[in-house]
């Protein structure tokens, strides 16, 4: 953190705000085999997407890596490396 830049004191307090906020959650429409997940994206939007998930252990485990994986967007060190890692570790559940 740059404390020498403006607004590095919002900066800061929103990144502590957003880091409290964790909140991946699933639930299942009635009629549908499959999981929704909810999350917060890399700019701290609210999310729902289908996980293609039938096992509520593993819908659970998409969600809170798509949250991960937001929350490292975040700070900016989401890196094609990371990325290929975490695609890489689910792909090996599935």
């Amino acid at each position: 953190m740059d404390v020498d830049k403006p607004g590095w004191l919002v900066e800061l307090l929103v990144e502590l705000f957003l880091g409290f906020l964790t909140m991946a959650s699933i639930s299942r429409k009635p009629n549908s085999p499959y999981w929704m997940g909810k999350f917060r994206d890399d700019q701290g939007v609210v999310r729902m997407r289908s996980t293609k998930q039938r096992n509520r252990g593993e819908a659970m485990r998409v969600v809170l890596t798509w949250e991960d994986a937001a929350a490292t967007a975040r700070q900016g060190e989401l890196t094609q490396t990371a990325v290929l890692k975490t695609l890489s570790e689910m792909t090996e559940r599935t």
